[in-house]
């Protein structure tokens, strides 16, 4: 008999934000004619280095800018409207190097370092002086010669940032309200230690940086769960607690947890401040392994994405993990774990090196603290559980 395993995630008030920024500056180096200081929309930049050129290879086989073979450090001016509240920036690019920063500032940086995404920016503490928050690396960049669009994103009325790559987040943090970002007196630098590795090589493509004010407006999901009612039928429900300015929400399904697909809509309320309970039934759900996540739509197309839960089916063993998420252990239980391979890799597939403890014969335990928070898939013998470490 099929055995069946149910993995339910509850969400304590993970809310989704929507937002509108206001672009400062924006190039997207299409045009091969004109200077890279250039910008499509807003100010302009006003230093970089002599190698830097507007070249092919960019995304969708556009033009991009290739940062020469010294450090790009391309400026943007100084003046107050660059010192905003709250930042949205998003930038395409294509890994070649282990350092590149894609945007920077004294106290705030983000990009690659180790070939990892972090960010690490200021705010006020409320006391008249401000912090430096750290978010460590988050995801491990592959250098696969394929674009990305990474965006990081901090809320200030609401305390909230992200990283994303691809639309997907990778780190969130949930700070005090009412805390506004802090800046030195001295000019935005995009691009700090890239170079490429050649003068011709583009790395950077559709770059923006905007100001956000004191409009999120939440969209509250209590509750996101999963259970599988019978070998190809999974049933999804979730909750929201406030909804503003909520068209949609997309279902998307994923057999790898990377790549995703839309297979269902539910229309949202508009605006709500009600508890309101959704349902969805996927009647395809054949693979052993399934994800799935909610995207959610605002009236004016802004667009949010919900955390991930999944499901794995097994006719080997009665396989419990938990918690998940988790903050530190995973313990795995079975019917008999002797001879079972256990494995965690990123979401690259890459393996990690894991610390296993023998508990008995039908439980083990994980000690995930060397890990840094994030999404992990958990192999036990042919079963594969996507895990969260929080």
């Amino acid at each position: 008999m099929l055995k069946q395993l149910l993995i339910t995630v509850l969400l304590s008030t993970f809310p989704l934000y929507s937002f509108h920024a206001q672009v400062i500056s924006s190039f997207d180096w299409d045009n091969p004619l004109a200077s890279p200081l250039t910008a499509t929309v807003g100010a302009s930049g006003i230093n970089l280095s002599n190698g830097a050129i507007i070249a092919p290879g960019g995304v969708n086989g556009s033009t991009g800018l290739a940062p020469g073979t010294g450090n790009l450090n391309f400026d943007l001016p100084q003046s107050a409207s660059m010192d905003v509240d709250g930042i949205d920036v998003s930038i395409a690019f294509l890994r070649r190097e282990k350092k590149a920063y894609f945007l920077s500032r004294s106290g705030f940086e983000f990009g690659i370092s180790g070939g990892s995404l972090f960010v690490k920016f200021t705010v006020e503490d409320g006391y008249g002086g401000s912090y430096l928050v750290n978010s460590g690396s988050q995801f491990l960049v592959p250098q696969d010669g394929v674009w990305r669009t990474f965006r990081f994103y901090y809320l200030p009325d609401v305390g909230m940032a992200e990283i994303s790559v691809d639309g997907a987040p990778v780190w969130t943090y949930a700070g005090m309200p009412n805390r506004n970002l802090v800046w030195q007196s001295d000019n935005f630098k995009l691009g700090r230690f890239a170079n490429g590795t050649s003068s011709t090589d583009v790395i950077f493509d559709n770059f923006t940086f905007g100001q956000v004010g004191a409009s999120a407006l939440p969209v509250e999901l209590t509750n996101f769960s999963i259970s599988m009612q019978n070998v190809s039928q999974v049933d999804l429900s979730w909750t929201t607690a406030t909804e503003i300015n909520n068209e949609r929400f997309d279902i998307q399904k994923s057999n790898d947890g990377v790549s995703w697909e839309t297979i269902g809509r539910k229309q949202g309320a508009g605006n709500s401040q009600e508890v309101l309970h959704y349902t969805f039934t996927d009647f395809d759900a054949h693979a052993p392994v399934q994800y799935y996540r909610l995207r959610q739509i605002d009236l004016d197309g802004q667009e949010n994405i919900s955390a991930i839960v999944s499901y794995t089916r097994s006719d080997q063993m009665d396989l419990k993990i938990f918690p998940n998420p988790t903050k530190r252990y995973i313990f795995i239980e079975a019917h008999d774990l002797d001879f079972t391979v256990i494995r965690i890799a990123d979401m690259n597939g890459r393996y990690l090196d894991i610390d296993l403890e023998e508990i008995s014969y039908n439980k083990k335990r994980i000690d995930l603290s060397a890990f840094p928070s994030g999404s992990y898939l958990l192999h036990v013998g042919e079963v594969t559980n996507h895990i969260k470490l929080i």
